[in-house]
């Protein structure tokens, strides 16, 4: 790993002193090898990255700023790899994460913090790349007020190991892994809770409160990825034909939806305000799950 971090830092002195503007005629194969050798090095998770980052050059209208958030981050995470030492031992796990290192369940069931609640499935994302499918399912804890994410992953037509439907309610109990700033669990117990549904989205009463919260937790982990947003009383409105919201403070929220989910999101608010459950990327707002008048429903 430390041998990979050093070529990835001559790649990315390299990158910079030849200008963003270079990557465009850059063939596939640039990307393909750096990503080869960082799988090689297990850095496979910024491979990954890497490789992901290839498809958008020239791609969008403002890829170089997107190109030049991925690349800064990556050089942040060589820094903190190169003294992972000197960082408390919950941050070390972050950066070994966010590298491809992941723990096991093993150790995870024996030294984890344990949490009970009555957890509300706030929606549940699928995603397939290279014949791998990957499941986020999000939970909030009635009781602990903390939000869950259960990571999961099949090969194949390999079926997912437990069951999850956004809205439904279920008793049971969660191992978080460790974290700077824990989100990431494993379910170790689960009762569900048939004539228990979720009725209203419970969140933050305006955007500059979420706000607030998002920093605390990314000064925590400057590597943090999506985080879980959920927002009280917020209304869908078109400006100039672009979808936004606006919070109790007048205050706008850029969101990212399909045209499908704009029109829906419309419908449903009737110009009235919303709650909404998502995740926030640092710079625009996904939306998952909607209550309106004590209605649940998924996007």
């Amino acid at each position: 790993m430390t041998s990979g971090l050093e070529e990835l830092d001559n790649w990315l002195q390299d990158t910079f002193r030849q200008g963003l503007a270079s990557l465009e005629q850059q063939p596939f194969s640039f990307w393909k090898e750096i990503s080869a050798r960082m799988v090689d090095a297990k850095l496979g998770g910024i491979g990954k990255r890497l490789t992901r980052l290839s498809t958008i050059i020239g791609q969008q209208e403002n890829w170089h700023e997107t190109v030049l958030d991925e690349l800064s981050s990556f050089y942040l995470l060589i820094r903190g790899l190169q003294n992972i030492e000197q960082l408390p031992a919950p941050l070390q796990t972050d950066l070994l994460q966010v590298a491809g290192v992941n723990t096991r369940k093993e150790d995870l069931f024996k030294n984890g913090i344990l949490l009970q609640d009555t957890w509300m499935t706030l929606a549940v994302a699928h995603q397939e790349e290279d014949n791998l499918r990957s499941r986020k399912t999000w939970l909030y804890g009635w009781t602990s007020h903390r939000y869950a994410l259960v990571l999961d992953f099949a090969w194949g037509r390999t079926d997912f190991t437990n069951h999850y439907v956004a809205g439904k309610v279920f008793t049971g109990t969660v191992v978080y892994y460790p974290s700077n700033t824990p989100l990431r669990v494993a379910l170790k117990e689960k009762k569900q809770l048939d004539k228990k549904y979720i009725k209203r989205i419970v969140g933050f009463p305006s955007f500059t409160d979420f706000l607030n919260h998002y920093a605390t937790n990314l000064a925590n982990n400057p590597w943090l990825a999506n985080h879980p947003c959920a927002l009280e009383e917020v209304t869908p409105t078109l400006d100039k034909e672009t979808l936004i919201l606006v919070d109790s403070n007048n205050h706008i929220i850029p969101i990212s939806v399909s045209p499908s989910e704009q029109w829906q999101l419309i419908a449903m608010s009737g110009g009235h305000p919303i709650n909404l459950f998502g995740e926030w990327t640092g710079k625009q707002f996904i939306p998952l799950s909607v209550s309106v008048m004590e209605q649940f429903s998924v996007l």
